[in-house]
C-alpha cells in the first residue's frame, strides 16, 4: 500500500480492513503457517535494519512498527539494538540485545492480521518517527543564516474530516520556527487563540465543535505561516463489524488504522487523536502510529 501526497488512498485500505475480519487462525491452519500472534509495537535504533528469521522456510521479515509477526520468529540482537512485540494476549515482549530471542506461542491474533500488515509500507521511508517533533532541534532556528522549511501539516489534507462535541484536539506540524501561533476560527467566531509554543505540537483542549467548517492558522516566529482548514461531522465512519467490536489495544490501534484510511485519508487526524489516551497509558505501538499520523507524509505547505 503506497502513500499519495500523505494519504492512504481509500479502495487499498477499506479493502484491507475487509480482509482483517478474516480468521488469522483459519487461514493458518488451512496453509500449515505458524500462527499469527502479535505485531511489532517498537524497535531501536530506528536507522538500523533488523529482520526476524521466520519458520519453517527460514526467509527474512523485516522489523517495522505494525510487522505481524508469528510464533517461533527468531531474532538476533546486538548491543543497544530491541524489538518490542505486542501479543494478542495483551502482553507486551520486550527483546533488548545483545542476544538470541523467538516470539513466543500465543492467541492467534486473528482477524487484525491483515489490517497491521499494511503498516510497513506506511512507515518505509521514514521508519515511523523521523518526521515527528522529537526529532528537530530547536537550536537550528538560532543558527544565523538558518531558513526553516516552509510550515506542513502532514495529517490534514484539503478536506480533513473529525468528529464534533465536546473535545480535545492535538494538533502536529514541521517547519518553522518557534514561538508558534494557532488560531482555530469558524465565520466570524475566534474559538482558540493560542501563542508562544514552544513545540511543533499544541493540544487545543475543552473545545465545543459544532457540525461545520473551521479554519485554521499556524503562524512562526519568522512571519511564515500555514492556512488549513477542517470540517467537524456529526458522526465518523462505520467500521467493520469485527474490527470496531474489539476493544483491546490492539483492537483499537487496527479501528485507527481502518478510521485513517477512510475518504481518501480525511479522517487522518481523527484517527490520531484517537490513539492519544492509548499512548498517555504508555501503549508503545499507539505511540508510533500515532506519530507516524500526525508527522507522516507529504502536504500542503503555505508560506
Amino acid at each position: 500500500m503506497r502513500l499519495l501526497n500523505g494519504r492512504w488512498t481509500r479502495a487499498v485500505l477499506l479493502a484491507t480492513c475487509a480482509l482483517g475480519t478474516l480468521s488469522g487462525l483459519a487461514r493458518a491452519v488451512a496453509s500449515g503457517e505458524p500462527t499469527e500472534v502479535g505485531v511489532v509495537a517498537d524497535f531501536r535504533p530506528l536507522n538500523r535494519s533488523l529482520a526476524f528469521l521466520r519458520p519453517p522456510q527460514g526467509q527474512y521479515v523485516a522489523v517495522r512498527i505494525g510487522t505481524v509477526v508469528v510464533a517461533g520468529d527468531r531474532v538476533v540482537l546486538g548491543k543497544d539494538e530491541s524489538v518490542s512485540v505486542q501479543l494478542a494476549s495483551g502482553d507486551l515482549n520486550r527483546f533488548a540485545g545483545p542476544g538470541d530471542f523467538r516470539v513466543p506461542n500465543g492467541r492467534p491474533l486473528g482477524r487484525l492480521a491483515a489490517v497491521f500488515q499494511s503498516l510497513p509500507e506506511l512507515f518505509a521511508d521514514e521508519q515511523g518517527l523521523a518526521g515527528t517533533a522529537a526529532s528537530r532541534s530547536i537550536e537550528d532556528c538560532g543558527m544565523f543564516g538558518f531558513k526553516p522549511a516552509p510550515i506542513s501539516v502532514p495529517a490534514m489534507s484539503a478536506d480533513t474530516r473529525i468528529v464534533a462535541g465536546k473535545r480535545s484536539l492535538l494538533l502536529a506540524w514541521s517547519g518553522g520556527c518557534p514561538p508558534f501561533a494557532v488560531t482555530l476560527r469558524s465565520d466570524a467566531t475566534t474559538h482558540v487563540q493560542r501563542k508562544s509554543i514552544d513545540e511543533w505540537e499544541v493540544l487545543l483542549k475543552e473545545l465545543a465543535l459544532r457540525p461545520g467548517r473551521y479554519s485554521l492558522r499556524i503562524s512562526d516566529a519568522s512571519g511564515r505561516h500555514w492556512d488549513g482548514s477542517f470540517s467537524a461531522q456529526a458522526q465518523s465512519p462505520d467500521l467493520p463489524a469485527e474490527v470496531a467490536s474489539d476493544n483491546t489495544p490492539l483492537g483499537r490501534n487496527a479501528q485507527a488504522i481502518c478510521l485513517a484510511g477512510h475518504d481518501e485519508g480525511n479522517w487522518r487526524l481523527e484517527s490520531a487523536n484517537r490513539l492519544q489516551p492509548l499512548r498517555r497509558a504508555g501503549d508503545p505501538l499507539a505511540t508510533g502510529i500515532s506519530r507516524q499520523l500526525l508527522w507522516g507524509g507529504a502536504s500542503r505547505t503555505t508560506q
